[in-house]
């Protein structure tokens, strides 16, 4: 069996993460451009050293009403997005890896702090639910969930 491991994106995956973006249609090459140094806002999925997958994890300071009038939020407040598995790979566990490691490792660099999210697809809500995230506001097209930061990641 591959050895699935989640990590920072970095410059050598350049290629891959423009090629995710093209089907996901987010922008992540953009974050990975844009850092120097240590990167632990956007991280990636790797399935045997191929990358299979990423998602990007920031700070929720511009955002919604509905995310900056919770009782959790401050402005060092993350915001996770851009969560994208691979077709082929999807249904096997390895979003919620994914999506934990990279709160993790926010945590790990920075403490531990509420993470924001808003999902467009209702049904991506049982996902985010199962890893430990809870709804907040199904308001303006979103529906906004947070993981609160004393959960168990």
């Amino acid at each position: 069996m591959e050895t699935v491991t989640t990590k920072p994106l970095g410059k050598s995956d350049v290629a891959t993460i423009s090629e995710l973006d093209k089907l996901s249609g987010f922008h992540v090459l953009e974050w990975v451009e844009d850092f120097s140094g240590w990167n632990d806002e956007s991280w990636g999925l790797y399935l045997g050293g191929k990358l299979i997958g990423y998602c990007t994890i920031g700070y929720a300071d511009n955002e919604c009403p509905v995310i900056t009038d919770h009782e959790l939020w401050t402005p060092d407040s993350y915001q996770l997005s851009d969560v994208f598995i691979l077709p082929a790979y999807r249904h096997r566990g390895y979003g919620s890896k994914m999506v934990k490691e990279a709160i993790g490792g926010r945590y790990v660099s920075e403490g531990k702090r509420p993470v924001f999210l808003q999902v467009l697809n209702e049904k991506l809500q049982t996902f985010y639910r199962a890893i430990g995230f809870s709804r907040i506001s199904n308001a303006m097209g979103y529906h906004t969930m947070v993981f609160p930061p004393d959960n168990q990641i």
